[in-house]
């Protein structure tokens, strides 16, 4: 696993799944007709699915067995002026979903079986785009360290990059 790995996928918190959930999820996957009620939970799964998706498609991995630090990059809404995206970018994320939320959706996006995880960081920022950063080491959370490494892995690119390989 490299040092730092930055991947263009923005972010997404686990939906609070019931048990008539994962019907409906096999249906989705399968492209099976959905009845009323599954039709109101398809959105909100629908677009789990694609999160889940999109983290295997990047082959996103975290080490579970050592220390790992992740870096959620929330992006900004549309609608927010530009003197305020520019007041919050690379800064503390501080609303809604949780940070807690969005490392299980990675966990269970990456690994099937995550009860091994036992160290780990996570943080959420505001930024311009959504990306997720994970590094084996702690990072020093800043708005010139973050914009550094985004800065050095082509960030606004939609690739996928690793340095420092160890």
């Amino acid at each position: 696993m490299p040092d730092i790995a930055v991947y263009p996928v923005v972010p997404h918190a686990k939906p609070r799944l019931t048990r008539g959930d994962s019907i409906t999820m096999a249906k989705l996957r399968g492209r099976q007709r959905l009845n009323q009620r599954e039709t109101k939970r398809a959105a909100a799964l629908g677009k789990w699915l694609a999160y889940c998706d999109e983290v295997q498609l990047r082959r996103v991995r975290l080490d579970l067995e050592g220390f790992y630090h992740v870096v959620f990059c929330v992006p900004m809404p549309a609608s927010w002026s530009q003197k305020k995206k520019t007041a919050h970018d690379l800064r503390i994320h501080r609303a809604r979903p949780d940070r807690d939320n969005l490392d299980k959706a990675l966990m269970d996006a990456c690994h099937a079986e995550d009860c091994i995880s036992g160290d780990a960081r996570v943080t959420k920022i505001w930024a311009r785009r959504g990306a997720i950063i994970i590094s084996r080491h702690n990072l020093h959370v800043t708005p010139a360290v973050l914009g550094g490494i985004l800065e050095q892995t082509n960030y606004g690119n939609n690739r996928t990059t690793k340095f420092g390989e160890g």
